[in-house]
């Protein structure tokens, strides 16, 4: 068991990242000819490890989630509701064949169809804009097919999620349709707590007691074909997306200055999204390499929103369009001991939307990002390697009626690496620059209660992000370590803000002042026999806001994992203790509370079967604080969908002709919208 849990997968590299979401072409993941060899079924190729899932592993799961999971790398978590993946304090870019997926489509990964995973913890060329990338390479075939079906439904609140896929192989060529649906109608989230409104005719309390019901449903289907000849890609997806949430409510009672009255909110959207993709792969030579893609989505969105405090009243409604337009090239060259990139990309989004009611007001807002890299790395000795990455990041945007707004800046990385026998050190400093969308850049003025309004804010300042760490990893026998320093500074980070205008709160945008934050974080994993291991870490984080008000926070937290196999059978606890931080956007200091649950499953050939139960009995209960001038609250909040819950999933897929190789879907479920899309 202790073959494939080499520590040295956990490098982290902190590199330049545009924050507008993209999907990069298949690439040749061609590198260095220094190989280091970590485990038996782990070896080291220059910035990645690659790693075969042994057969133990491939059996007690039945998707990509999983597989991280039962890899028990130390200091990764894995959030399969969510499709979170975190190693060692930061987000992991997940890829398939190549391709950037979504949560929804790593569910679907046949571990049977997985022919190696790519773990890159120093990321350059194709994922260099990425802090740590995980790229799942799925076998290939000529012929065949499959067939699959997969349902998960929850006990102790009304959930589903179910999908259907085939996949058929001609030659070179594949052919694969998706389609699935999933949903949830939740009864019962609970809010409990205090805002402090400070008016210039003095301070209004509000005592909250709320509870809150939302229906949510998510259709999508897709039609892909690829076609590939050796390392020569070329894909092509047609794609539709629905999302709608036909009601968001919120009841209850507040208690204003002793004055008791009812409330009442009540929020939907609807949401549909169709999407093209055309991405490539062309080897050029045997040390040469050109991979491209083109990616063009819209999005028409409908909002509405009604609340309700007698004797006050709002109501407004949003109608929305959002194109948008993506365009990557990579070209990577590689020598016997260095290797040169030149990336190039372009990202453009249209915004127009129309609202009424209380607010009427039309919005349209254009917005622009190019940006150049050059890469280039060096081995200089077998153990010692220096890689490098400069470039410049041009954004423009401009909202009707206000000025545009363009902005030059450069990026820059460099990752220096030293390899010892059994252990390994690296250090990085990174220097970034970040934009935003229509959910910030926007005049539109909501109303969200008799005190309060909420704005978007066209103005805003230039930023820009530090980010430096030192992380070391060794193996002690069977124990593998890491341990990583980290420090970042973020300057005019964009945060909430809260002004006093006309005797009523306006909650906007503003990014002036500076965010400083410090982490160190030891991690390690230890196989106790061939059918039990552990894996677990303690982290420290201390973050100091100095801008429009003083806050600091300390933190010592952890987390411990156990997978424990016998036959057809596997069972995995785990802990995620609570812990404090403070909201880097909302400047809220929250307090969120241990996490802790179990699954068990059993497979048997094509058959999978779940059955997990998170928190069950305790209710989890997250606190969040706020302090301004001029804007305060102490609220709890108990999310139904946290804790004391069930789920079953079963999974069952048919090959046929021949086994056959997976297709995964690339369903982008994000909506790329404006201040009034509805959130839980």
């Amino acid at each position: 068991m202790k073959r494939y849990i080499a520590i040295t997968i956990l490098l982290i590299s902190i590199n330049s990242v545009a924050q507008t979401e993209v999907t990069d072409s298949i690439g040749k993941h061609l590198s260095l000819d220094e190989v280091v060899i970590s485990a038996s079924n782990i070896t080291r190729v220059d910035n990645h490890l690659i790693i075969y899932p042994n057969e133990q592993q491939r059996k007690h799961t039945n998707n990509g989630y999983g597989i991280l999971k039962k890899l028990m790398i130390p200091g990764l978590i894995v959030n399969s509701q969510s499709g979170y993946v975190e190693a060692m304090g930061m987000q992991a870019s997940l890829y398939i064949n190549g391709q950037e997926c979504d949560a929804k489509e790593v569910r679907m990964i046949r571990p049977r169809d997985i022919e190696k995973i790519e773990y890159y913890d120093a990321p350059t060329g194709k994922y260099a804009k990425d802090q740590v990338a995980i790229n799942f390479v799925l076998k290939q075939y000529k012929y065949g097919g499959y067939f699959q079906i997969e349902g998960l439904q929850t006990v102790g609140y009304t959930s589903g999620d179910y999908n259907i896929a085939g996949s058929v192989n001609k030659g070179n060529t594949t052919y694969s349709l998706f389609a699935g649906s999933n949903y949830c109608n939740i009864n019962g989230d609970n809010s409990l707590g205090a805002e402090n409104y400070i008016l210039s005719q003095g301070t209004v309390t509000r005592m909250m007691d709320s509870d809150a019901k939302y229906k949510k449903h998510n259709e999508y289907a897709q039609f892909r074909i690829q076609n590939q000849k050796g390392n020569r890609y070329f894909v092509g997806k047609v794609s539709l997306v629905s999302n709608r949430t036909p009601y968001s409510q919120s009841t209850g009672m507040l208690d204003v200055n002793d004055v008791v009255m009812p409330f009442k909110s009540d929020m939907e959207q609807c949401n549909l999204s169709p999407k093209l993709d055309f991405n490539g792969n062309m080897p050029l030579s045997d040390n040469e390499n050109l991979s491209f893609g083109l990616h063009g989505k819209y999005s028409h969105n409908t909002y509405s929103r009604y609340y309700e405090e007698l004797p006050f009243k709002s109501e407004t409604s949003e109608s929305e369009d959002v194109g948008e337009f993506q365009l990557s090239a990579i070209y990577d060259r590689y020598g016997e001991k260095s290797s040169i990139s030149a990336e190039l990309y372009h990202y453009h989004n249209i915004w127009d939307a129309e609202y009424e009611e209380d607010t009427n007001l039309w919005q349209h807002l254009w917005q622009s990002e190019s940006l150049a890299f050059i890469s280039y790395n060096y081995r200089f000795t077998k153990n010692f390697s220096i890689r490098s990455r400069v470039g410049l990041d041009w954004l423009q945007y401009r909202l009707h009626d206000c000025d545009k707004f363009s902005q030059l800046s450069p990026r820059f990385n460099i990752n220096v690496q030293y390899q010892f026998a059994r252990s390994m050190i690296l250090g990085s400093f990174n220097y970034v620059n970040s934009y935003h969308g229509m959910d910030i850049i926007n005049n539109a003025a909501i109303n969200v209660n008799p005190y309060m309004i909420e704005t978007g804010n066209p103005d805003l300042e230039k930023s820009h992000d530090i980010n430096a760490y030192i992380y070391y990893s060794s193996k002690i026998k069977t124990t593998n370590i890491t341990a990583i320093c980290q420090y970042k500074s973020e300057h005019n980070p964009v945060m909430h803000n809260y002004n006093l205008e006309n005797d009523k709160i306006v909650k906007s945008y503003i990014n002036k002042g500076d965010i400083q934050y410090f982490s160190f974080i030891v991690a390690a994993s230890y196989p106790l026999c061939e059918k039990i291991i552990f894996s677990g870490d303690v982290r420290y984080n201390h973050t100091q806001v100095s801008a429009m008000q003083n806050l600091y926070n300390n933190d010592v937290t952890g987390n411990i994992s156990m997978n424990l196999y016998a036959g057809n059978f596997s069972v995995s606890p785990y802990v995620n203790f609570n812990k404090r931080d403070i909201d880097h956007k909302t400047l809220a200091v929250r307090k969120i509370p241990v996490n802790y649950g179990i699954s068990c499953s059993y497979s048997n050939k094509n058959l999978f079967i779940e059955l997990a139960c998170v928190s069950p009995f305790t209710s989890r209960t997250e606190k969040n604080m706020l302090d301004t001038p001029h804007y305060a609250y102490n609220i709890q909040r108990n999310n139904r969908t946290e804790s004391r819950y069930c789920s079953i999933k079963l999974s069952y897929s048919l090959d046929f002709g021949r086994k056959t190789n997976k297709v995964k879907r690339d369903i982008d479920n994000n909506v790329n919208s404006s201040l009034l899309q509805v959130t839980q």
